[in-house]
Formats: structure tokens, sequence, C-alpha cells
């Protein structure tokens, strides 16, 4: 459930989104007590995105999990070094954590039928990375054309190294066949 508001003369927009309220209608699994259900993963999201006026740019900015302030996670990086198995949980700052609620993008789109994109999330890189590998995780690229009736995108990104994501999308509006 959300909200949006844009302001098409000023090149802006923003949007606040609630994230899977509700509950699950079937659980995965029954057990002694009858089904048991996960709890949806709740989250609180607020964007912005403004194209600069006379420049072919949009940043965007998005913050997540507003209703919980503190990330910290169990950092099992060491687990198998340790056979008395003590889990660390990390000690973030408060700039770290700050930015772990943030996501940054750039959109540069010359023109009506060409897009690029790139973007960045702290969270995910500071998660995911691995001490001594150079890793691209958090960072986010793609793109996509507009070739007659049909937009067709690409995205690339990483989730811990070696290992990349590799998306693709054909897509279309039902008003541009007047049926």
């Amino acid at each position: 459930m959300g909200v949006s508001y844009q302001r098409p003369e000023k090149f802006f927009s923003a949007g606040l989104v609630f994230r899977n309220i509700g509950t699950q209608f079937k659980g995965y699994y029954s057990g002694v007590d009858g089904q048991h259900f996960e709890p949806l993963p709740f989250d609180i999201q607020l964007g912005a995105s403004y194209k600069l006026e006379h420049a072919p740019f949009r940043i965007s900015l998005t913050m997540h999990n507003l209703h919980k302030w503190n990330l910290n996670y169990i950092d099992n990086e060491n687990s198998m070094m340790d056979f008395e198995r003590q889990d660390y949980i990390s000690k973030i700052s408060f700039a770290d954590m700050a930015f772990r609620h943030t996501i940054i993008g750039v959109e540069f789109v010359p023109g009506k039928n060409l897009y690029l994109v790139g973007s960045y999330n702290h969270r995910r890189h500071q998660e995911l990375k691995m001490s001594g590998f150079k890793s691209m995780a958090g960072f986010s690229f793609g793109g996509g054309v507009r070739i007659s009736k049909f937009q067709v995108g690409f995205g690339v990104s990483q989730f811990q190294v070696g290992n990349s994501a590799y998306l693709f999308s054909i897509s279309t509006s039902l008003n541009e066949f007047k049926l």
C-alpha cells in the first residue's frame, strides 16, 4: 500500500510505501498446532526522484526499513574457523547505519527510447562483501531501449563474489495497441 506525489513541471516525484502488510493465507507446512505461518518481511520505504532540468540525468534516493533503525546482524563470515561457534554481532557506527537505510541511483536518459541506470545499496554491499576479495555486491547496472511498441530492458547485480544476477524484461502498454 502506498501513496505517490508528482510535480511533472518540476521533474520531481516521491512515494511512500508500506510493503508486506498482511499475512499468509496458507502456511508452508502443518505442525502439531496446525498450519505454521511465517511472518512477512514488513518494510516502510520512502523514495524521491528528480530529473535535472537541462541535463539528461535523473537522481533517485530511496530510504528503506524506516520502521527499524537497528540493522545489526550476526556476522558469520569466519564461523567455520571458530570451533566454539561464537556468533559475532556486527557493531555499526551511526553514519554507517544511516547509510545502510539508503539506496542511491542515477539514470541517464538521452531520449525517449533509451536509458542507462546505475545504483548502489550500501546495506547489501556491507553485508555481502567478503574480506580479501573485491566485490561489486550492492551495485546494480542496467539499461533499456524502446523498439516500436515494446520496451526491452536488461540489468545485472552481484550478490556475492563470482555470482551475478542477470535480469531481462520485455514490456508494453496495452494502450499502444488501441484495442
